[in-house]
């Protein structure tokens, strides 16, 4: 491009040049002319040679015109693209501020106290059990339209995952345990009121029945179950058609319209998807169902609610310390130190008991002295004086304090060494806990001595944070395909 441009100015200056050498050998032709003809026929044949001079430069240059009108188109295209990129670039950036505020605003407005709460859950359960979760998914304010996202706590025991699987990215399915009132479920999913039945009480259900004479009655005929117990379930190996029970036409067409990616809502007391009904008699308005639905329908009713697929991800952010080879399930910190855990409490729960019963008086007095010595130890008066007949010669011989042995030292010292054993085996020590007994500052503020495991555990708390942030922003409604980063 650069040398087609070049070559043109080089021409063109190149004809300009000539042009001037005509004009002025015209104007001194003209002089010789009227002067000397000889001469001038001599100018002639030097004119036509300047001539031929420019209708070669003339040619050359319509011969290069062509290039360089596509040299200009291409400039053209360039600019229009550059003008493209920067117009992408201002979008871009506008659409990465929006979701930044977004993000830094749907954490305080979360219900149930807001991100932090929820954080401070998981982080706690982690500790305790192993692992944290925290469930992406969007909600409503009462008496709103607006729908937001969070990143909601939901204790371990609730996620299900593939038991087949050995890390959750291998997973094919996970599902979400809920229990939920009859009620608040029918509404949900659009069922009719009295669909579905529980299958559990509640405990305003079970306060009700002991207040009824027909309460036991009740509950044999199952009218007392308010809450149904359900499964969310996040598959990436199809609906379950795949099963070999399964018949050939509906393993295919299921294959083909779902696909791997499908959503299932499944209930042990329900005889039917909840997000798929079968006819429409137990649905509250007119929709979609299996026997009724086209193809789009039927993938729709089965999408995931949010394609977090798209990103190779589950709709659950999960904080594990310490993971487990071959497992999709962690160890929970504590766990390599519950021998030393059990010891402590049987030790420490023997200690009490010993210090408690050493720490009774036992008091032997002579028989001829014992009502004097009690009536002074039970009135309790300070500097009591205790009268004894003249046969009492010696205080010591007459009363005298039991005092039972003292607890071995070698308990202490074994108890001490368990708990260090217990600090290695959990990384629970002084220095990552912050506490040192010879200074009330705490080590992180002395000089940053601690890292390793303590490390570790922080950078494994801002991951889940950062994942249940990147969530949300995929969990916003029109901002799929959004470019750029959010800062946070």
């Amino acid at each position: 491009m650069e040398q087609t441009q070049q070559q043109q100015q080089q021409l063109q200056q190149q004809m300009q040049q000539a042009q001037q050498q005509m004009q002025q050998f015209q104007q001194q032709m003209q002089q010789q002319m009227q002067q000397n003809p000889q001469a001038a026929q001599q100018m002639q044949q030097q004119g036509m040679q300047m001539q031929q001079q420019v209708q070669q430069l003339q040619m050359q240059m319509q011969e290069l015109a062509p290039k360089v009108e596509e040299v200009q188109e291409a400039q053209n295209l360039y600019n229009e693209a550059m003008m493209d990129q920067k117009a992408t670039s201002i979008k871009d950036e506008a659409r990465a501020n929006l979701v930044e505020s977004y993000l830094n605003y749907t954490p305080g407005e979360q219900p149930g106290g807001g991100l932090a709460y929820h954080a401070e859950m998981a982080i706690t359960e982690a500790l305790v059990k192993g692992r944290g979760c925290l469930w992406v998914e969007p909600y409503q304010m009462p008496g709103s339209d607006q729908v937001l996202t969070g990143s909601f706590y939901d204790k371990v025991e609730n996620l299900i995952i593939d038991p087949d699987a050995e890390s959750l990215q291998d997973a094919k399915w996970i599902a979400r345990k809920h229990v939920h009132p009859v009620w608040q479920v029918e509404r949900d999913f659009g069922l009719k009121k009295g669909t579905l039945k529980g299958a559990m009480e509640s405990a305003e259900s079970q306060g009700e029945s002991l207040g009824s004479e027909m309460g036991s009655v009740h509950r044999k005929q199952g009218k007392t179950f308010d809450l149904v117990v359900y499964y969310k379930v996040w598959s990436k190996g199809g609906v379950g058609a795949r099963m070999t029970d399964v018949t050939t036409p509906l393993k295919d067409a299921f294959d083909k319209v779902v696909g791997d990616y499908a959503y299932i809502v499944v209930s042990p007391d329900v005889p039917f998807p909840l997000n798929a009904p079968m006819d429409s008699s137990v649905l509250e308005e007119p929709g979609p169902t299996i026997k009724s639905a086209k193809d789009e329908e039927v993938a729709e009713m089965f999408a995931w609610p949010t394609p977090f697929w798209r990103d190779a991800r589950w709709p659950v952010a999960i904080l594990d310390f310490y993971s487990r080879p071959g497992s999709a399930w962690p160890i929970a910190p504590i766990a390599p130190g519950l021998g030393e855990l059990v010891f402590m409490n049987v030790i420490i729960s023997h200690l009490a008991n010993r210090i408690w019963s050493s720490s009774r008086d036992f008091i032997a007095v002579l028989k001829s002295a014992e009502k004097e010595v009690e009536r002074v130890i039970k009135s309790g008066d300070d500097q009591a004086i205790i009268p004894l007949n003249e046969v009492h010669s010696d205080i010591r011989q007459v009363v005298q304090f039991l005092q039972q042995p003292q607890t071995n030292y070698d308990v202490w010292k074994i108890l001490d060494h368990i708990m260090h054993l217990f600090e290695r085996r959990t990384g629970l020590t002084e220095l990552i806990a912050g506490a040192d007994e010879h200074s009330a500052r705490p080590h992180g503020l002395q000089g940053g001595e601690v890292a390793g495991r303590g490390g570790t555990d922080g950078e494994d708390v801002l991951s889940v944070l950062h994942q249940g942030s990147g969530r949300r922003a995929f969990d916003w409604k029109g901002w799929f395909h959004a470019v750029g980063s959010a800062r946070v």
